[in-house]
């Protein structure tokens, strides 16, 4: 059900690292690798070998050394990011999935509105100034966190998401930057609610995926690729509210979620 085009394909699946189309890293680097669908031919042999990924670990504190839970834990790279809460003793296991090189980790604080301070390891406040660690896959990195106190900072995206007349739960929403670099996501709640907080002052768009009932996903303002989204502006530590969305069943132009557990992303260049 592919248009004709050139199109960019990532395979994932947990405990691998991710990867794209011939063995790139990242969507840009994928620009070499681009492959052309020409209906009704199908174009044969995008293989992959997917290595086992490297994960992350270790502990978030407070002050006194006590463990703090519910803070969000981030680790970014290749314009993605994988995310997972504290347990009740602070502690926290990322992965395992990612790939060797450098990336960087946010303790998100405002997931759950703790009463911390958010920061970037080691103790810095922003992803450009976070110190990298370095994750030699499969093995596991610790790292570990001392927050705060603090108040929350940064903007916020927030809206609400149903099939058309129910709200939906569960649903992922993720926010990119203009530049097609993931920042943040969230799950809608039992009341298809969502809210994306912490975001720094800059323009994004919005992308809304579900796995679990079998819906269309797609970008705001009900657009189905990244470069027709609507933009969404955030000021500093301004609430952008009403960015909702509904998801309707089956995928855009006949795609078919693939049955086996490897997912894969096709993007059109």
């Amino acid at each position: 059900g592919l248009p004709a085009g050139q199109y960019k394909v990532r395979f994932s699946r947990w405990g691998y690292a991710a990867q794209w189309y011939n063995n790139k890293s990242d969507f840009d680097r994928a620009d070499a690798e681009l492959i052309t669908v020409t209906p009704p031919g199908t174009t044969a042999n995008i293989n992959v070998v997917l290595e086992k990924g490297g994960s992350v670990s270790g502990k978030v504190t407070d002050e006194y050394n006590i463990g703090i839970p519910d803070i969000m834990v981030w680790v970014r790279g290749n314009g993605y990011g994988y995310g997972s809460p504290t347990n009740g003793d602070g502690e926290y296991t990322q992965g395992t999935n990612f790939a060797t090189g450098n990336w960087v980790i946010e303790f998100d604080a405002e997931y759950k509105n703790t009463g911390y301070a958010s920061e970037w390891y080691n103790n810095k406040t922003s992803e450009e100034t976070a110190d990298p660690i370095h994750i030699t896959a499969p093995n596991t990195v610790t790292v570990n966190a001392q927050l705060a106190q603090g108040t929350a900072s940064g903007g916020s995206i927030s809206g609400r998401v149903t099939d058309g007349k129910n709200p939906l739960f569960g649903v992922n929403v993720s926010v990119y930057d203009s530049n097609y670099s993931w920042i943040k996501s969230a799950s809608t709640n039992c009341a298809g609610e969502y809210s994306v907080t912490g975001l720094a002052e800059g323009t994004y768009k919005v992308f809304f995926s579900d796995y679990t009932y079998g819906l269309s996903s797609k970008w705001y303002n009900n657009k189905e690729y990244f470069e027709s989204a609507d933009l969404i502006t955030v000021m500093n530590s301004s609430s952008v509210i009403g960015i909702d969305a509904v998801l309707n069943s089956g995928l855009p132009n006949g795609q078919q979620m693939p049955l086996s557990p490897i997912m894969m992303l096709l993007l059109n260049h």
